[in-house]
């Protein structure tokens, strides 16, 4: 096991050196290797399949675009994950900077067609709140539990999830399992 683990670094690193060489076959390797995952994780990070795409898109840019000063640390994996991890919270505070402004807009529009006390406007607040709180209650999700349960949301089998993220079915339930478990306690106050 440990010699399979030494092998595939071992692979991983001539591929970063290809990569940073300006070897477009590396790129597309990678890309190939590791953008689906990356799109289910970022589409549960932003809640949002469009935003994830973006994200990741974004992602195999910079390493594009950087790959002659790339530093790799730990393995590709973990590098490609903290950069979508870190452009996916980026993209979510933003869009947060965008709601908030969206919220300004309408009430100052509610405000002007004397709506704003009508239930319709309590009502466009409630979703949005509780727009919010899903979002927030999924991004507590441990990393795991997150990518499983973001393929299944974008309507991926057990099976299929379990090819994608590399383990068995049985894993991809429980991690499922308990990802709903954790947010039926999260927004049990809020439904």
């Amino acid at each position: 096991m440990a010699g399979e683990a030494v092998a595939l670094l071992t692979e991983e690193r001539r591929l970063i050196a290809r990569l940073r060489s300006g070897d477009e076959r590396a790129f597309d390797a990678i890309v190939r290797q590791h953008a689906d995952a990356l799109s289910a994780y970022a589409a549960v990070l932003t809640g949002s399949p469009e935003t994830a795409a973006e994200v990741v898109q974004d992602v195999f840019y910079a390493v594009w675009r950087l790959r002659a000063t790339l530093s790799v640390s730990g393995t590709l994996r973990q590098y490609l994950y903290g950069a979508t991890r870190n452009r996916s919270w980026n993209a979510m505070r933003r869009a947060r900077g965008d709601v908030r402004l969206s919220r300004a807009v309408a009430h100052e529009r509610l405000i002007a067609d004397g709506l704003h006390a009508g239930a319709q406007a309590e009502e466009t607040v409630r979703a949005a709140e509780l727009d919010s709180a899903v979002r927030w209650a999924i991004d507590q999700l441990p990393e795991a539990s997150r990518a499983a349960y973001a393929l299944r949301w974008q309507g991926y089998s057990h099976a299929e999830i379990a090819e994608r993220l590399g383990v068995a079915v049985r894993t991809v339930e429980m991690r499922i399992g308990r990802a709903l478990k954790r947010l039926r306690e999260q927004l049990a106050g809020l439904v």
